[in-house]
């Protein structure tokens, strides 16, 4: 029988530990063209996409190389056989390919972005449409489907988790969840009998490979630390996890054309705590190339048109970018 106990322990110790000298910020900025900020106010939700479908995979393959890395420097000295067959199991290499957390257990992630910055050149570049988009700024902690206190990845709701983009601070974090589950699993071993060795190493495994993906998704290369993200993450497991459906990894999935390419997504609820008919807006930047009257006027209309108005004037939920670039 695994005791989960002390991995419960563990996870919560772990988000006090990434969250350390950091605060969500009162708004966060969402980088996109029309038609993603026209969804996303007609319909309260946004959409998180799967990595693999992100303008380079590799953001999320960064911090899975690095856990990669640590579990076979692990393997290659001395451990216990049980310890052994643990660290193996979660390299995913049953799947064939490289070694890798993420394909342990089939896993899916989808993800939205944020930025704590509402007007900066190399987002518009990358991500507001080259400067003819708008940068959505939203209160994080009016959202109704926010989870609250300190949490990673949650099972149910929204939580807002900070990119990582310092090396030595993602391999204390990962050496921390390395040291602590391996600690448990030896306080274990004498408890379990030789006919449960296999299941308990499997069960292990999964724990250990869920603790270690709750670092690796929010861990970028430090050349990306001007983007300043904040991420939203949903975890759909795969057919490997015990007790799950096969058809569980596409309950909720929908799928869009984008670039001639079918991409899976998942909708996130961000509807306002307190009037769901709305998003919990602070404002709206309008790009560099996206701030003449047309361009004001009509959001202004949009705006009022969706119940926006209300006590706030709307002109204060405009800005315009001061960046010039044309």
């Amino acid at each position: 029988m695994f005791d989960l106990r002390a991995v419960k322990d563990i996870r919560s110790e772990l988000a006090k530990r990434v969250f350390e000298g950091k605060k969500l910020p009162d708004t966060l900025y969402h980088y996109t063209d029309a038609t993603g900020l026209l969804g996303i106010l007609q319909d309260r939700k946004f959409r998180a996409t799967h990595y693999k479908h992100f303008n380079d995979s590799k953001e999320v393959e960064f911090g899975d190389d690095l856990a990669v890395r640590l579990l076979h420097d692990r393997l290659n000295g001395h451990c216990d056989k049980r310890l052994s067959r643990i660290y193996q199991a979660c390299l995913g290499e049953k799947y064939g390919g490289h070694a890798s957390v993420i394909r342990t257990f089939d896993c899916d992630f989808y993800i939205a972005s944020f930025c704590d910055e509402g007007d900066l050149l190399d987002q518009w570049r990358a991500y507001g449409d080259d400067g003819s988009g708008y940068a959505m700024g939203i209160d994080p902690k009016a959202l109704r489907a926010k989870v609250e206190g300190v949490v990673l990845l949650p099972t149910d709701g929204i939580a807002f988790v900070p990119v990582e983009y310092d090396e030595e601070r993602q391999r204390a974090h990962l050496e921390f969840v390395l040291d602590r589950m391996t600690e448990a699993f030896q306080e274990q071993f004498d408890q379990v009998h030789d006919r449960d060795v296999e299941p308990f190493c499997g069960r292990a495994a999964q724990e250990l490979v869920n603790a270690l993906l709750n670092l690796t998704v929010m861990y970028k290369h430090v050349a990306y630390k001007s983007e300043r993200e904040w991420r939203v993450i949903k975890v759909k497991w795969g057919r490997e996890i015990e007790a799950v459906a096969d058809d569980d990894a596409l309950t909720g999935v929908h799928f869009r054309v984008q670039s001639s390419r079918i991409v899976p997504y998942v909708n996130l609820d961000f509807s306002d705590r307190a009037d769901e008919t709305i998003v919990p807006l602070r404002n709206i930047v309008l790009g560099p190339k996206n701030n003449d009257e047309a361009a004001v006027m009509t959001l202004h209309m949009l705006l009022k048109s969706l119940g926006y108005s209300g006590n706030r004037r709307l002109e204060n939920l405009i800005t315009l970018s001061t960046i010039p670039y044309q």
